[in-house]
């Protein structure tokens, strides 16, 4: 493989690394905001309208994660040659 080649995948592999915590922080906020959603002080229609939102990022944020880990495999597979 070609240094400039191993080089770029290096740095996706990197990049694509760095995006676990904030990826995984956010998801736990969504989380979050799905409990805090059906806590007994939030008025009804608030509280709908919350865990509409929150449950929407959860599921957007999951396949984030699933897309970071997929990419993740495959800079991997590339770098050590078996890419197929």
């Amino acid at each position: 493989m070609k240094k400039k080649a191993k080089a770029k995948i290096e740095m996706v592999a990197s990049g694509l690394n760095e995006l676990e915590t904030p990826i995984h922080q956010a998801c736990n906020l969504a989380k979050a905001l799905l409990i805090m959603s059906s806590g007994e002080n939030m008025p009804p229609d608030e509280g709908e309208g919350i865990f509409g939102v929150a449950e929407t990022l959860v599921e957007l944020i999951e396949c984030l994660q699933e897309t970071r880990g997929e990419l993740w495999r495959l800079a991997c597979d590339v770098e050590k040659g078996d890419a197929s």
